[in-house]
């Protein structure tokens, strides 16, 4: 590098310029310039010579020396899109820009070495740019001046120094689309071109001022740029106007050069009165003598499109005489000397958003700043500047970020990612990126910090609460859980102890509350919809929001009195807010802009544009002094957390542990209780009062019954509303569903056989292994309405209590020996068993009481009977009972021997469901099944052994399962039926010793089952993902996909001989089969233009495939391959088909009757009728179907007039299958030995693509398209040749064998009496033939058909055609039909001629009629007041209509195609088409999943009512587009924006967070619109199971409605 002090040296000094500078300066203006005449150091050639040229491609830097032959060398490459070059001569440094490596590189190179490598180790590079365009090197201070635009699309002139990288932002405002740059270093200035829509050329000053526009008349595309230093003359090319014209640097004295001889020109340089431009046209770069004025030369053709070209001579770099005011010492500036037009000749500039504190000195970085959040990204905004320069922050992993905040006491910046459900930190320069706390998180929306306490606070939609942790994630701990509905904004003011949110649903507030989640205060309730932002004004003690429904920005004080507008218009969907200093700094999601107003005056400014993604937003200021509280000292003495409050401090403890008796320290309790209240789940402190914590469960929606296993640490709890069983660790963590659609009335846990015990909704008692494996029903008749179920393992005896009998009974714990215990007990809602002292205690609500009594029934008594209301919840711990009154709201305590002591320890509390004491000592004791399961394969159950002095077990099996001898182990039932339903899947056999019918597997979107007894696998097809699945029966397991795609009406037959699985294919209407060893391959079993297949069953002894023909109208069968078919019975709509293997009968349903008949369709027979028949199975001479209530039904067969009957708790069935005993010496069982589908009698027969390649039943040589003549199988005697196997389809059946074996004529003899039949062949209708259209490929068809009168034979074809068809402008007879000798005879002789005329002047009369009336109407209509406003731009087919006035908003978006938009006007639709949609899609991706909704559309399309949407640009830009994707997270690539001002995006499409499945509703709310009778759509709920899209990104085809023009091709000329 050159020893000038042009760089940003160190030495910024203070004080004005000495005298001597602006002395220098003076004499620096006035002094020549300096042109070497001889070759420069680089050794390239004089000028006399010639000059050289660097030019780039795409791909290239290539260099030419025109005083050789000009021949083109390739000296940088590897380019991924090279735009721009220039270079410094003096520090032999060559540069170019790249646009999708996003830099700028630099290599040291002297004209002659070689260039490999010169790419891969650059000698400077910039990188992060966006799209750098232009590039101009200022060679006497040895900077770069470049063209870019930020990460928000604002466009954006730039400098920045060869020795420090230290960059700085000049020029930022009214850029619109520059293109070209240049410097002149001695005059300090800086000119630019600007191609956009106000086409122009500015000049400034090279340190950022003096701008002005030098032309912006008769310009269009200003694409090239150069300059004259020795004449101080401009010179520039228009690539639309066509010509090159020069001028003084101020715009004077302009002049033409050449017109009308440019193509396309690009770029522009000039040396020795030369002018050299490229030209994307041609290929070519030319050159223009302005010496002789002419001619255009041709110099260089390129073979890719020629970009930027730049003169490479020392001449086109002079140096001055005398040295430049930047020389000495750097100016004194402490970071950039820039050289400017004005005295002292130079200013001194900062970095990239760095304040300029006097004329030298800049900041310590960046002090005033703002973070924004864009999903995927996190950007930097420097608020100390006026150009708010941006900066990506460098993080990684960001998946859909929402909130920010900033920690002022350690640096670090927060953050929340809704998809990846995390909040991460790091520094602000991105370094030290860390998760902070992860799992158990739902929607994050607010982020807040308390920087004096070192807390992180966050609220959570899913949840619906706020929760708080130190800065580490550790000591968390839910705050509120109450009457918060979907909580977004937090902000806290750690000085005053408060905290505040805003609430957007039902109805949407603001609140305050302390710190500690105490004091909670309502402030706003009123004219609020959508509240969002929420900011403090500390000092002032104001609360800012935002509304994004009612589009108002509002302030009031703290205590939510003197409430006015700051904003009360033009808000359009406002999401973050923040305010630092007298500025209020907001996202707005519908214009995706960061904008800010002052908070007094209200004055509004756009910070940034297009900013796509936008989310949540933090100011802040470096530096600012931490506020002081009791908390900022050693953490107010608190061990774990400490929160100051208005008038105090507290401190708390996290989940897990509670205050000691010091109130500063936590520690870890010997017992708590647990409780279930409402939609949560809490724990409190037995010791300390109303020392309440609520555990952090996910997904729970009205839990009600609780239950412990203490050694593990695990809770137990059923939740009704969401028909579930979860359990988690006892903090609350690693949550998640045991059992689902399982409506649960009580739990109980057995800690000894560690078995889940519970009584179901529907009166039974059931039992779980914990590990799932293994779920059995006890006791489901002669329940009346039990309701609470307690354990005693050590005994074998549960207790439960019955509403219906009043009474409390016991059981052994296997379900054996039921008896009545205690009666008359009342309403007994809950129990709890005194292991210590062998009693039972239970609470009545009728009367409301608490008694108890010994477990052998005796010495009953009354424990508490006064002051108690409606005793909900019962516990017991060491020698205190514990329960809560639902009124009261009160937890009491007192002595379980004769009620005394009893005291208040928790209050506030109503509506507790249950309650629990967690504490080892609650489950003590062994019994036999606490060993090794008791040596049971399946359940340990305890029963009751030599009188009730001890506890044995018994093994038990899962229901329908049977205990074999051994007294161990379980066999599976062998044949039942087995059933879908809407919450999954479930068996029943009757006639046995278990309950009859029972759950095997919770599953949703069943449409089809089937079941695999050998492996005892459950199949079934998903209609979600049109895939069939499978996996153990009892659910346990992973389920595996299937490799085949299949339709949602799909049927399936499983094979359990032949181990195959045949399913029906209704959009091909074929029969496939898969073998179940290898579902990768499939096969085609039926298949045919005359079969449409539907219901389909299997014979798998006898090996028949049957099936339902709708087509044929009748019941086929088949062999297992699709070979000898058969018609076995006509039978139309049928809705059903099932067949009973053992008595070989097949039955079906149609017309609400069920049929039958034999195997070979005699004996037909009526069953039943009386109903609507969906599904068929039989079963041991039992008919099973559902009905139209989708209930099961089941009718015996061998009882004569028998009534069908319901199968009583099973609800919402959906399919319905036999499972039959199987042969398993069966020949085929195991499919046998065949590699395709097992025949009868063990033969083997092939099924196209079932087998692998190289076995007997390979896969056909042939292609789709092809007839195989000879398939190459065993079972076949022709063995054809390879080329030999297949001929095209359409050769076969005409006429002509090409099969060696004539296989593709055979079986083509025939058609129907009715048709007619070609020799090819095929068959025609009998109004095909004779009717002038040939179809037979001989023309047999209309052959011998003019021998009547009205018969016209063609004369070169012989075709035969009606005479009427002559003369109607359609050549039938390649033109004889229409000659106008013909035509005239016919129109003399043909009685339809005539008629023709009567119909023209009927036509014309009516025509006459009503186009007067048209008229008429039409300048009616013209004078009647117009929809559209009178600056509709219809005219301009890229400029979109404005809307009418009378469309209300509310109404719901029409869906939108890609070529139209239709707008709902009362009963009419206004269509129109307008360039905008024609490049657009068709939807609008713009979602937002939970977040608040931005408008009342629920379609997928844009409702963008009132208003316009942006319009294309007039001019299309003259450069290719850059349309590389990016590697950032945050994609910068952006094809050519809008150029108006009114360039906004249209408004984002609400979430639809219908997430049900197919048998589920979705409720929509409506919201009133403030001022208006109209409802709005109410924002989305929270939360969706998964992140929807963001919004769209301005990459999308919205934001390019006109394309740019496409890549230059090579031009030809003519040789």
């Amino acid at each position: 590098m050159s020893g000038r002090g042009g760089g940003a040296g160190g030495g910024g000094g203070g004080g004005a310029p000495p005298l001597a500078t602006l002395l220098a300066f003076a004499l620096f203006l006035q002094t020549p310039l300096h042109f070497p005449t001889n070759a420069n150091a680089a050794g390239h050639p004089n000028t006399s010579a010639g000059p050289t040229l660097l030019y780039t491609t795409n791909k290239e830097v290539r260099v030419t020396y025109l005083s050789r032959q000009p021949k083109s060398t390739v000296i940088v490459k590897g380019l991924e899109e090279g735009a721009s070059v220039d270079f410094y001569m003096e520090g032999q440094l060559l540069c170019w820009t790249d646009n999708v490596l996003e830099t700028i590189k630099c290599i040291s190179h002297n004209g002659t070495q070689a260039s490999d490598k010169v790419t891969n180790h650059p000698t400077f590079s910039l990188t992060g740019l966006n799209s750098p365009v232009g590039l101009a090197i200022d060679w006497y201070t040895q900077k770069l001046y470049w063209a870019d635009r930020d990460i928000f699309d604002t466009h954006r002139i730039e400098v920045c120094s060869f020795t420090t990288k230290v960059c700085k932002t000049l020029f930022w405002s009214d850029i619109d689309q520059p293109r070209a740059i240049a410097v002149a270093p001695m005059k300090g200035l800086l000119f630019w071109t600007d191609w956009g829509e106000e086409a122009k050329i500015e000049r400034g000053g090279m340190d950022g001022k003096s701008r002005m526009v030098i032309v912006d008349t008769r310009i269009f595309w200003p694409n090239g740029l150069t300059i004259d230093y020795e004449n101080n003359k401009l010179y520039w090319l228009d690539a639309k106007l066509h010509f090159i014209d020069s001028m003084d640097f101020d715009g004077k004295n302009r002049k033409t050069i050449m017109k009308n001889e440019l193509d396309y020109g690009f770029a522009l340089t000039i040396f020795n009165e030369k002018l050299y431009w490229t030209d994307w046209k041609t290929w070519y770069v030319h050159s223009w003598d302005m010496k002789t004025n002419g001619p255009m030369k041709n110099l260089i053709h390129s073979d890719d499109a020629p970009g930027d070209v730049k003169v490479w001579n020392s001449h086109r770099q002079p140096q001055p005489a005398q040295p430049h005011p930047c020389y000495y010492n750097n100016g004194n500036c402490s970071h950039l000397c820039l050289l400017s037009p004005t005295p002292p000749g130079y200013s001194c500039a900062c970095p990239a958003g760095v304040k300029l504190l006097n004329k030298w000195q800049c900041a310590n970085g960046i002090q005033s700043q703002l973070i924004i959040v864009q999903k995927m990204a996190l950007s930097r905004i420097s608020l100390d500047c006026p150009d708010y320069p941006s900066f990506i922050i460098p993080l990684q992993n960001i998946k859909s970020a929402v909130a920010v905040d900033y920690d002022s006491a350690s640096d670090f910046i927060y953050w929340t990612d809704d998809e990846a459900r995390t909040i991460s930190r790091s520094r602000i320069n991105g370094s030290e990126q860390s998760i902070v706390i992860q799992g158990n998180l739902g929607n994050i929306d607010g982020l807040a910090i308390d920087s004096v306490a070192g807390n992180l606070y966050w609220t959570d939609p899913a949840a619906d609460t706020i929760t708080t942790s130190r800065l580490d994630g550790s000591s968390r701990k839910v705050l509120i859980n109450e009457n918060l509905d979907s909580p977004r904004g937090i902000a806290l003011a750690p000085s005053l102890g408060w905290m505040f949110w805003s609430d957007w649903s039902g109805p949407a507030k603001i609140e305050r509350a302390s710190l500690d989640g105490s004091d909670r205060v309502l402030l706003i309730s009123s004219d609020i919809l959508w509240p969002n932002g929420i900011a403090l004004d500390i000092t002032a003690k104001k609360i800012y929001w935002g509304d994004a429904q009612s589009k108002k920005m509002e302030v009031c004080n703290m205590d939510g009195s003197d409430r006015r507008q700051i904003i009360g218009d033009n808000l359009n969907h406002i999401f973050g807010l923040s305010l630092l200093g007298n500025y209020l700094y907001w996202t707005d999601w519908q214009t995706r802009s960061l904008s800010r107003v002052h908070k007094i005056t209200g004055m509004r400014e756009i910070v940034a544009d297009q900013v796509h993604n936008v989310m949540g937003v933090k100011a802040f200021k470096l530096g600012e002094p931490l506020a002081l509280n009791p908390c900022s000292d050693n953490n107010g003495n608190c061990s774990h957390l400490c929160f100051n409050r208005p008038k105090d401090y507290i401190c708390d403890c996290p989940i897990g542990l509670e205050l000691g008796k010091d109130s500063k320290t936590c520690v870890k309790p010997a017992a708590f209780l647990i409780y279930s209240r409402k939609e949560k789940i809490g724990r409190l402190s037995i010791e300390i009062q109303n020392n309440n914590a609520t555990l952090p469960i996910k997904d729970i929606k009205g839990p009600s019954y609780l239950t412990i296993h203490a050694e593990e640490g695990r809770l137990y709890w059923g939740d009704p509303k969401a028909y579930s069983i979860g359990r988690c660790t006892i903090n609350g963590s690693n949550s998640e569903k045991l059992l689902e659609w399982t409506p649960v009335e009580s739990l109980a846990f057995d800690w000894c056989g560690r078995n889940l015990y519970w009584i179901d909704t529907s009166s039974r008692i059931e039992v779980l292994k914990v590990d799932r494996s293994s779920r059995r029903t006890l006791i489901w008749q002669g329940l009346r309405k039990p309701r609470s179920i307690v354990l005693d393992p050590l005994k074998g005896y549960m207790y439960w209590s019955e509403w219906g009998s009043k009474s409390i009974k016991r059981a052994q714990m296997d379900g054996s020996h039921v008896e009545t215990w205690m009666s008359p007990v009342g309403r007994a809602y809950a129990l709890t068993i005194d292991y210590e002292l062998e009693n039972l205690i239970w609470v009545t609500l009728e009367p409301p009481l608490v008694e108890t009594a010994r477990l052998n029934g005796e010495n009953r008594k009354t424990l508490i009977s006064s002051k108690i209301t409606m005793p909900f919840a019962l516990t017991l711990y060491q020698d205190y009972i514990y329960w809560a009154d639902w009124y009261t709201g009160n937890i009491e305590s007192a002595l379980k021997t004769n009620g005394e002591n009893r005291s208040i320890i928790h209050s506030h509390l109503d509506s507790i469901t249950d309650m629990i004491v967690y504490h080892q000592s609650r489950q003590v004791g062994k019994n036999p099944c606490s060993v090794n399961n008791g040596g049971c394969l399946h359940l340990c159950l305890s029963v009751v052994v030599d009188g009730e002095h001890r506890s044995g077990y018994r093994c038990a099996c899962p229901t329908h399962y049977t205990l074999n001898r051994d007294n161990i182990s379980c066999s599976a039932p062998k044949e039942f039926i087995l059933f879908s339903h809407r919450f999954g899947v479930g068996r029943v056999i009757f006639g046995g010793p278990d309950c009859p019918d029972t759950t095997l597997s919770e599953l949703r979107g069943v449409r089809a089952i089937e079941y695999d007894p050998v492996y005892r696998n459950l199949y079934w097809i998903e209609g979600r993902t049109h895939s069939i699945k499978y996996m153990p029966e009892n659910g346990i397991g992973n389920v595996t996909v299937l490799t085949v795609d299949v339709d949602v009406s799909a049927d399936m037959a499983l094979d359990p001989i032949g181990r195959a699985l045949y399913f029906s294919s209704p959009s091909t209407n074929s029969i496939n089969v898969t073998k179940l060893d290898n579902t990768s391959l499939v096969g085609v079993v039926i298949q045919g233009e005359k079969y449409v297949p539907r219901y389909i069953v299997i014979h798998p002894t006898k090996r028949l495939l049957f099936w339902a023909d709708v087509n044929l109208k009748k019941i086929m069968s088949s062999a297992m391959d699709g070979t000898d078919r058969k018609e076995i019975i006509q039978a139309q709509n049928i809705s059903a088909l099932t067949l009973d293997p053992f008595n070989n009968t097949i039955y079906w349903a149609n017309a609400n009757q069920i049929y039958a008949c034999s195997l070979d369709g005699h004996e037909k027979r009526t069953i039943w009728k009386g109903g609507v028949v969906m599904s068929l199975s039989v079963l041991n001479s039992t008919l099973y179907w559902i009905d139209g209530a989708k209930q099961l039904m089941r009718l015996p067969l061998d009882e004569k007039n028998a009534p069908a009957r319901s199968v009583t708790r099973v609800p919402y069935v959906g399919d319905v299958v036999a499972v039959h005993k199987i042969d398993m010496k069966h020949q085929c069982a195991g499919g046998g030995k065949c590699s395709g589908v097992c025949l009868a009698g063990g033969k083997c027969g092939c099924v196209r693509g079932l087998s692998s390649q190289g076995t007997p039943c390979g896969l056909s040589p042939c292609a789709v398209d092809y007839f195989e003549c000879a398939p190459n199988s065993p079972d076949h005697n022709v063995h054809l040749p390879q080329f030999q196997q297949c001929v095209p389809k359409t050769w076969r059946c005409d006429g002509i064998s090409d099969c060696p074996n004539g296989a593709d004529e055979n079986g083509c003899n025939t058609c129907p009496a009715d048709k007619f039949k070609c020799p090819d062949g095929n068959c025609l209708e009998n109004d095909q033939v004779c009717d002038g259209v040939q179809q037979c490929s001989d023309g047999q068809d209309e052959a011998n058909c003019c021998n009547g009168p009205h018969n016209y034979k063609c004369p070169n074809t012989g075709i035969c055609i009606l005479s009427s068809k002559l003369c109607e402008q359609w050549d039938r007879c390649e033109g004889a039909d229409e000659v106008p000798v013909q035509c005239a005879q016919e129109s003399i002789d043909s009685p339809v001629t005539n008629m023709k005329i009567l119909y023209i002047f009927i036509l014309l009369g009516l025509v006459l009629l009503v186009f007067p009336t048209l008229g008429i109407l039409y300048c009616r209509r013209k004078l009647a007041s117009n929809r559209f406003p009178p600056d509709d731009r219809a005219g301009d087919p890229l400029s979109p209509k404005q809307l009418p006035h009378n469309i209300k908003i509310g109404t719901v978006c029409p869906s939108t195609s890609s070529n139209s938009r239709a707008i709902k006007m009362g009963n009419k639709i206004m269509e129109g088409m307008r360039m905008s949609n024609l490049n657009s899609s068709s939807t609008s991706s713009y979602d937002r999943n939970h977040i608040t909704g931005a408008s009342s559309s629920a379609t997928n399309g844009s409702c963008f009512v009132g208003g316009r949407y942006p319009q294309e640009p007039l001019n299309p830009p003259p450069s290719p587009a850059t349309t590389a994707p990016s590697s950032s997270a945050a994609s910068r690539h952006r094809p050519y924006r809008h150029y108006r001002a009114i360039n906004q995006p249209p408004p984002p499409t609400p979430c639809s967070t219908d997430v049900c499945d197919e048998s589920e509703s979705y409720e929509h709310i409506f919201y009133p619109m403030l001022g208006s009778g109209m409802y709005l759509e109410a924002p989305p709920p929270t939360p969706c199971p998964t992140s929807p899209p963001s919004p769209s990104s301005r990459s999308s085809a919205y934001f390019s409605p006109l394309p740019p023009p496409p890549s230059p091709v090579p031009p030809h000329y003519d040789s």
